[in-house]
Formats: structure tokens, C-alpha cells, sequence
């Protein structure tokens, strides 16, 4: 997940799209999932791979980095 090989660029990675999901998320007051993928997409500027999606959101969780409200909107911790 962190190693990168000659055919990955480093914005194609788990760690960096972790990263932009929790710049976006800060800069919110919560999102949904749809909501986030859509926001990210307009942050980067570029298509995103959902699979990568969904593990840079497990990746902030496992962390203990990502939580969800009653609602069910996402939410980092600063």
C-alpha cells in the first residue's frame, strides 16, 4: 500500500487519496459517502478508482481517524 513501483504515480495511491479525504472532510461539516467521492473528485481534479476510494476511507478508520454521525456522515478527527 505505501511502496511505489515504476508504474503507479503517487496521487494513484491509498496513502495520498487518505490524505485528500481527510483535507476535504475538514473542510466540511460532514459528508456522505456519495457526497465525499464527488467533492474529492473536484479537489483532485481527476477520476477516482472506487476501490481506492474505499480503502483510503478504511485506512483513516483503522486509524481511528474517520468516524461516522447519527446521520451517517463522515467525519474526521482534527
Amino acid at each position: 500500500m505505501l511502496l511505489l513501483d515504476i508504474n503507479k504515480k503517487p496521487t494513484n495511491t491509498v496513502l495520498y487519496l487518505a490524505a485528500a479525504v481527510s483535507g476535504v472532510l475538514l473542510k466540511s461539516e460532514g459528508l456522505d459517502y456519495a457526497s465525499l467521492l464527488t467533492d474529492l473528485k473536484k479537489e483532485l481534479n481527476q477520476e477516482i478508482n472506487p476501490t481506492f476510494f474505499g480503502l483510503a476511507l478504511s485506512f483513516l478508520f483503522l486509524i481511528d481517524k474517520l468516524y461516522l454521525d447519527e446521520r451517517g456522515d463522515l467525519h474526521v478527527f482534527e
